[in-house]
């Protein structure tokens, strides 16, 4: 007798046992399916890696959104992205770090300073331009995304350089070249150059001219290799 009272304490000891551990295991699915709903409430709420503005909404409260659903799209102003096309004859004397001032049509403020932050490896194909990004401080947000601007950037040394007027240059669609006519004593000459970096008045020549020579500044289109020429140049 005392020997069946104790295989039945032991019996219902085991089932105790086997209780607990369904019982805890059900706890333990309840807190995993409560953090799996909690997560699901918090995943209604969308928030922005990072302060900005929303420039697009294209759904409306209510609509039904997917993971691949855009909802908003946030812009980042301060600082905000300018995008330089530098000639590929200047892009070589650029650097990451080097200062620019940057002036936006669009606007009658001061310069913006900003700094060269990255330069992109490789040429556009049709511009045979190089881009750069500069880096500009924008905290009031006056430079909007689209903004037209141009920079001048700081090189950090000095070296001399050949300018001619802007209407002294003449650009040959056809074969893709700029050329300019060089006065020899009474006769032009053309001369087939590179340009570089302008202004509205005036044109770098890299290559194709040599210091102290003489231009036609103008009416281009009536001169010609070996024409003869006016002493003033033209």
């Amino acid at each position: 007798m005392s020997r069946t009272l104790q295989e039945q304490a032991a019996t219902e000891a085991e089932t105790t046992r086997q209780a607990v551990a369904t019982a805890e295991a059900a706890i333990a699915d309840a807190r995993s399916r409560e953090a799996l709903a909690r997560k699901a409430v918090t995943d209604t709420t969308i928030r922005a890696p990072f302060t900005g503005f929303i420039t697009s909404r294209p759904v409306a409260a209510g609509e039904y959104v997917t993971t691949a659903s855009t909802v908003a799209t946030v812009m980042k102003l301060d600082p905000i992205r300018l995008r330089l096309q530098v000639p590929e004859l200047e892009a070589s004397r650029l650097r990451a770090g080097q200062q620019a001032a940057a002036t936006v049509e669009a606007l009658e403020a001061p310069r913006f300073q900003g700094r060269i932050v990255a330069i992109n490896p490789a040429l556009d194909a049709a511009t045979r331009a190089t881009i750069v990004d500069v880096t500009i401080a924008n905290p009031q947000g006056a430079i909007r995304a689209g903004m037209f601007a141009t920079a001048d950037v700081a090189l950090g040394d000095s070296e001399r350089a050949l300018f001619v007027p802007r209407e002294a240059l003449l650009e040959d669609a056809n074969t893709n070249s700029f050329r300019v006519f060089a006065v020899d004593g009474q006769t032009a000459r053309l001369r087939i150059v590179q340009p570089g970096v302008s202004t509205d008045a005036v044109v770098r020549i890299v290559s194709g001219l040599a210091p102290g020579d003489q231009v036609a500044p103008g009416d281009l289109a009536e001169l010609y290799d070996g024409a003869a020429v006016r002493p003033d140049g033209r």
